[in-house]
C-alpha cells in the first residue's frame, strides 16, 4: 500500500466498488516502508506476515486486536516512532518483530496471551519504558528478545501471576 491514509485498519472483510469481499491473508511487505502512515488497527483472523509493515517511520501508534494469529518477523522492524502499542494476539512475536522501533519517544507496549516472544523481538526498542503483560502464564521469552532495552523498563504483570514471572 501506498496511498495517502495516515490511519489504516485491517479486518477480515473490505469493501470494493460497494461489494464486500473477505480478505484471506495479509501480504508479505504489504505496508514496508510507507512514511505517511500513523496509525494502524489490526482486527483480523490472520497471521502477519514478514516484513508487513517494516519501515514504517512516522507509525506511532499500533493496535493488535484478539484472534491475530502470529507476528511474522521484522513485521514491524524499524517503525522508529512507535509510541502506543497494544498487542492481544495468541500466538507468537516473531524474530526481530519489533527491532529497533521505539527509538525516538518513550513508548508503552501492552502485551496480552502471547505464547512466545522470539530471539531480537524487540531488541534495540532503545526507548520503551513500559512493559504490561496481561496474561497469567508467563509466555516464553528468548533470550536475546530484549537486547539492548534498558533495564530500567516499568514491568508489569497481573498481581496473581507476579510469583509465576519471578519464577520464569
Amino acid at each position: 500500500y501506498s496511498g495517502t491514509t495516515t490511519e489504516f485498519s485491517i479486518g477480515n472483510t473490505v469493501v470494493y466498488k460497494n461489494i464486500e469481499l473477505t480478505i484471506d491473508s495479509i501480504n508479505i511487505n504489504a505496508f514496508r516502508n510507507n512514511t505517511k502512515m500513523t496509525k494502524m488497527v489490526v482486527d483480523c483472523n490472520h497471521s502477519l506476515p514478514s516484513h508487513m509493515a517494516s519501515g514504517c517511520s512516522f507509525m506511532d501508534a499500533l493496535i493488535i486486536t484478539a484472534n491475530v494469529g502470529n507476528i511474522g518477523q521484522y513485521a514491524f522492524q524499524n517503525c522508529y516512532s512507535l509510541e502506543n502499542v497494544t498487542i492481544k494476539n495468541n500466538g507468537t512475536i516473531g524474530v526481530s518483530a519489533f527491532e529497533s522501533s521505539s527509538t525516538k519517544n518513550p513508548a508503552t507496549y501492552v502485551i496480552s496471551n502471547v505464547g512466545l516472544i522470539d530471539e531480537s523481538a524487540f531488541a534495540n526498542c532503545t526507548n520503551i519504558d513500559t512493559i504490561q503483560v496481561d496474561a497469567i502464564v508467563p509466555p516464553t521469552i528468548a533470550a536475546t528478545s530484549f537486547d539492548k532495552v534498558s533495564r530500567d523498563i516499568e514491568f508489569i504483570v497481573p498481581e496473581e501471576a507476579r510469583n509465576a514471572y519471578a519464577e520464569h
